[in-house]
């Protein structure tokens, strides 16, 4: 969780379990009615001004009576973070046209690489479910003058029934030229059936 990520930075390491352990049990008791209150609950106990207190005196800085802590580093780095947030949330009020260019232009950029890795992804990274990819056979047909041509379906019915045993499963791909023609105009294709 990442609250106990920043507890974990602020807190001295000599307090860090017994404080989260303590933070961790009322959590878990607040929870049990309500898990969204508990995580607020957590929130508001990780960001409170006596746990910067607790920091100071722990690492040997006494607190005058009645004063308030003040930020050491990775407070004030947070707060300087949720200060340029904020500014940020502000100037893109101000300006939303040019916020909205800008989340166009990331969701035009972020779009198509996440479909382009994703495609990527499916076609040469993934395991396509061959368990020794060693094993798969090509057959294929041999010409009188000793070219290759792929074989048809036939023979894809012919390996089944002549060698049940010799092979686990049979697939047969034909390819196919042809014409599609749209708005009078014809092209030719190349298309590929598998069974």
């Amino acid at each position: 969780m990442l609250a106990q990520l920043v507890l974990r930075l602020l807190l001295p390491s000599s307090v860090q379990e017994a404080f989260l352990g303590d933070l961790e049990e009322r959590f878990r008791r607040r929870a049990l009615a309500d898990r969204a209150g508990a995580r607020r609950f957590y929130w508001r106990e990780t960001l409170s001004p006596s746990l910067l207190a607790l920091r100071r005196e722990v690492r040997g800085l006494p607190l005058p009576p009645g004063a308030r802590p003040r930020s050491a580093l990775g407070t004030h780095m947070l707060s300087q973070l949720l200060h340029d947030l904020k500014y940020a949330l502000r100037l893109m009020r101000k300006s939303p046209g040019f916020t909205a260019v800008a989340v166009i232009s990331l969701a035009l950029g972020i779009g198509p690489n996440t479909a382009i890795f994703s495609l990527v992804d499916r076609l040469l990274l993934t395991d396509w479910g061959v368990e020794d990819p060693a094993t798969v056979m090509d057959i294929y047909s041999l010409t009188s003058e000793g070219e290759y041509f792929y074989t048809g379906y036939r023979v894809k019915e012919l390996v089944e029934e002549g060698a049940p045993d010799a092979f686990s499963h049979v697939g047969a791909s034909a390819q196919y030229t042809g014409n599609i023609e749209v708005d009078g105009e014809s092209e030719l294709v190349l298309g590929e059936r598998w069974r």
